[in-house]
């Protein structure tokens, strides 16, 4: 995350120095048009320096004195905003003007917490990370039907699409609600293709991107494609090595088609180190797949299998493809 921090504090001193160029050209523009002002201007900034000079060297009648002066100030500052009303500038006109007037475009309100302003910026930085921010649009909690699903008694599993759905939903909200809590949840979707299972998935994602935090949701093959590039090639690189390091640092990775990628020796590898990286960290892992149990087990083999039952809560997706519907 700290590239994204430079880029974002980077972000903000460029709109700083936008600002104060405007505000300098504004001035240029109503001084030469009203000399007064500029006169005006400095006389205010000369009694602030009084006071200043006065609460110093007589601190007895600092009080009496600053009182005197603050009139002083408010009757040049009267002045001010009476010739700039009567020339048709507002009277804010020759102030800076921000963005974010919480912050003042600093990323950190008067109590140096992080402004909301910031928190948005991560927000965004993360959609762009994800992957997804079409499919976000269009994929979450708030768009989730679950009239799609039938209600009829599934033969094999003795209950309903429609309320194993349910009880998969609840289980991802619940995910979303305890998330901050030190838990070790961590879901494995599983069942055939087109049964919700990468909808669940945006479904958590998004909730969680716009509560601020950092996920990355990428398929099995795009990731080991992430891992294979960082690890075959310049590791100067500071995009390569962002992407990878935020394979195991991200507070959320959400892993699609487990299975889809190909499987040899360096994938399981690189599988393994992401998995079992991110539970000695207890950072949290989604992964979806189309694969049973069983067929990950032989796939993958005991390492990795093992780390997904023990320490995954298994969810079964069955039905109908919802994409011939």
């Amino acid at each position: 995350m700290t590239s994204i921090y430079k880029t974002i504090m980077r972000d903000y001193e460029k709109k700083r120095d936008t600002h104060e160029r405007e505000q300098a050209r504004r001035k240029i523009e109503v001084y030469n048009k009203l000399p007064r002002l500029k006169a005006i201007d400095q006389e205010i900034a000369n009694v602030g320096v009084e006071i200043a000079r006065t609460v110093f060297s007589h601190p007895e009648n600092a009080e009496f004195a600053a009182k005197q002066i603050q009139t002083i100030a408010q009757k040049l500052k009267k002045e001010k905003f009476i010739l700039l009303t009567d020339n048709n500038y507002p009277i804010d006109y020759l102030n800076i003007k921000y963005d974010c007037d919480l912050c003042k475009d600093t990323g950190f309100n008067e109590h140096q917490k992080r402004c909301v302003c910031f928190r948005q910026k991560l927000i965004e930085h993360a959609y762009e990370m994800s992957n997804i921010s079409t499919r976000l649009q269009r994929e979450n909690f708030t768009t989730f039907d679950l009239s799609l699903f039938s209600k009829s008694v599934h033969p094999e599993q003795g209950l309903s699409v429609h309320e194993n759905m349910a009880s998969l939903l609840a289980t991802s909200e619940m995910f979303v609600s305890d998330f901050k809590v030190r838990n070790g949840d961590n879901l494995l979707m599983y069942g055939n293709t087109g049964l919700g299972k990468t909808f669940m998935c945006s479904c958590i994602a998004k909730s969680l991107i716009d509560k601020g935090h950092s996920v990355i949701y990428q398929t099995a093959f795009k990731l080991l494609d992430t891992v294979q590039l960082y690890k075959f090639s310049d590791k100067q690189n500071s995009m390569l090595r962002e992407a990878y390091d935020m394979l195991f640092t991200a507070e959320l990775l959400i892993i699609d088609d487990l299975g889809t990628e190909m499987i040899n020796s360096f994938t399981q590898t690189e599988i393994f180190n992401i998995i079992n990286s991110r539970l000695l960290s207890e950072r949290k892992t989604v992964i979806s797949t189309n694969m049973s149990p069983i067929e990950l087990s032989k796939a993958y083999g005991e390492r990795i299998s093992s780390r997904l039952f023990g320490s995954y809560e298994m969810m079964e997706f069955f039905g109908s493809d919802l994409r011939l519907k």
